[in-house]
């Protein structure tokens, strides 16, 4: 295990974010080829729920399991980029499609817009909220050693 954890160039940092790009094309894609005749609750459930355990990819990374078992911290992270973004789509475009039902005529753009900045204004409290928890625990520096 390398205690010092994954150290990545600029090159495949720029290379996971078009890994990431490739999944959300593949959440569209599989979204409309798949889940449109799906009931959005059922879409819903299924993506929170796989949307937990996604989320338990962060523990593996910080405790180094993915190593334990011979995945490398660039294919670890560029799966779980690629996943992400994948599940994300599977919670954004049923969303897009209701209201696009609810809609009133010609205010397509505004609700766009209002969805957009709503999704942006939720992922900026996430942030600052992760932030937080990150000073409650005493994680600094990259030294995740408080971590329970």
């Amino acid at each position: 295990s390398d205690p010092t954890g994954p150290m990545f160039s600029p090159m495949i940092m720029g290379a996971l974010g078009v890994v990431g790009s490739v999944g959300l094309l593949a959440g569209i894609v599989l979204y409309n080829k798949y889940l449109t005749n799906v009931s959005y609750r059922k879409i819903f459930l299924m993506a929170q729920v796989v949307m937990v355990f996604y989320n338990l990819s962060d523990l593996i990374l910080v405790k180094r399991w993915n190593l334990e078992i011979g995945l490398p911290d660039v294919i670890f992270v560029a799966g779980d980029d690629a996943l992400g973004e994948l599940i994300g789509r599977f919670f954004m475009m049923p969303l897009f499609v209701l209201c696009s039902k609810v809609c009133p005529d010609n205010l397509e753009a505004t609700l766009f817009a209002m969805l957009m900045a709503l999704l942006n204004f939720g992922s900026t409290v996430g942030d600052f909220f992760g932030s937080a928890l990150c000073d409650a625990f005493g994680v600094k520096n990259g030294n995740f050693d408080m971590l329970p």
